[in-house]
């Protein structure tokens, strides 16, 4: 699998889970918690890349310095993007998304696109989940949330990023407000209640909680909407497991072997 290939995969990682939002343009509440996020970034590029450049090998950042070297030698603007896309999708494939988020954003800010900027903010989402270090989880938090406030003022009426932009708030609550996220959804599916990406993100969500028959109802509803979803079948599969219902567990299984 090539470099533009994996960050293809991080869009559609993301998306598969069903990531979309209601077209409304940001409130002044979520610009003024945007600004916040990025304003309270604990790290950066730079720490970033030392911590990463420490960490592994010669070996392994071999065509990491080669693309850095000629994304920085590049001498226009297609040229160096194309080396920015090797360097973020060598980042990802090295296993770290918060770098892999940095080059997908600067591409996003030579673009200025919807789906640069919705890249950009599905990778950092990626790093919210991987990292465990609360600095690097707070920097792919802010800067998620700026490129997918981005993508929405590109084309306010596709409704997967305002779920992407619920997500951040799931992965990481803010301390005030522990359930933003999910409240977010919860509105999000009270103005779309037939929306198949958020009945899939909730129906996910419950299945964490072990909710499985909260996540049974919302499932089953995405599943009526959209019967070939093969994420919605496999998370119907997880609930009723969880449910101890192997009956309808097996009869969903059976629809992923046909």
């Amino acid at each position: 699998m090539n470099r533009n290939q994996i960050l293809v995969l991080v869009l559609a990682l993301v998306m598969v889970l069903g990531l979309y939002f209601f077209p409304t343009k940001p409130s002044k509440r979520t610009e003024v918690d945007r600004t916040r996020a990025i304003e309270m970034e604990t790290t950066d590029k730079t720490a970033l890349l030392r911590k990463a450049m420490e960490k592994y090998s010669p070996e392994q950042l071999g065509d990491i310095r080669q693309f850095t070297d000629l994304a920085e030698s590049a001498t226009d603007d297609s040229t160096r993007i194309k080396w920015l896309e090797n360097l973020s999708g060598a980042w990802f494939q090295i296993g770290e998304p918060a770098l892999a988020g940095i080059y997908a954003e600067e591409i996003a800010e030579f673009r200025n696109n919807e789906e640069s900027w919705s890249i950009a903010g599905t990778t950092y989402i990626l790093g919210i989940k991987k990292y465990e270090a609360e600095d690097t989880k707070k920097f792919c938090q802010g800067r998620a949330i700026k490129a997918l406030e981005n993508a929405i003022s590109e084309n306010p009426d596709n409704t997967r990023h305002r779920t992407n932009l619920a997500l951040c708030y799931v992965e990481m609550p803010p301390e005030d407000q522990p359930m933003k996220g999910i409240l977010m959804l919860r509105d999000l599916l009270d103005d779309h209640p037939e929306d198949v990406g958020v009945l899939a993100q909730l129906g996910s969500l419950a299945i964490r909680t072990g909710q499985y028959e909260k996540a049974v109802e919302r499932l089953e509803k995405a599943y009526s909407v959209q019967p070939d979803n093969i994420q919605v079948i496999r998370l119907l599969i997880n609930a009723y497991q969880g449910m101890g219902d192997t009956a309808n567990a097996a009869k969903f299984e059976a629809l992923l072997n046909k």
